[in-house]
């Protein structure tokens, strides 16, 4: 027998696009979500390219967005978009890896992220390859109501 591999799968592994792709579907499973992009490029205003954003979507009013990486590492780069989400008004913003955990680094500098950016009431989360292939739950974030987790995780959502 012989195997092929599906061309647009084949592009999404080397353009880097399945991280993104499973984030976007894991962080939706949960409740849902509206007006969804990937890879979204926010200009300045003369036009060029600040920042790209990996995954953003907005979720019962609530724009979350996320940092996608194949590896355990973070960039200054990384954590700069996070902070730029907390100054636009994001609710949440999430950290990803297929990788099976973070580096100490990046671990130490989401925890650093969180402190700054608590006071603008944006939640910061990290998954890792658990999470996003439904091998562990998600973390609960604080703008999913209590309420809202108890009917997810009663439908047998994680």
């Amino acid at each position: 027998w012989q195997f092929r591999l599906n061309s647009l799968f084949n592009r999404a592994v080397d353009q880097d696009t399945l991280p993104n792709i499973l984030t976007l579907f894991r962080l939706r499973s949960r409740s849902g979500g509206t007006c969804c992009s990937i890879g979204l490029e926010l200009l300045g205003p003369d036009g060029q390219p600040r920042h790209e954003l990996d995954v953003v979507y907005v979720r019962q009013g609530r724009v979350v967005g996320a940092e996608c990486k194949a590896g355990s590492r973070l960039l200054a780069k990384d954590v700069e978009a996070a902070r730029l989400a907390s100054r636009s008004g994001f609710s949440e913003f999430w950290f990803t890896t297929t990788a099976e955990s973070w580096n100490p680094e990046a671990e130490a500098l989401v925890e650093t992220l969180k402190e700054e950016v608590s006071a603008a009431g944006m939640y910061v989360g990290l998954l890792t390859a658990a999470h996003l292939f439904g091998e562990q739950s998600l973390p609960v974030s604080t703008s999913v109501s209590a309420a809202e987790t108890f009917r997810l995780r009663s439908r047998g959502l994680p």
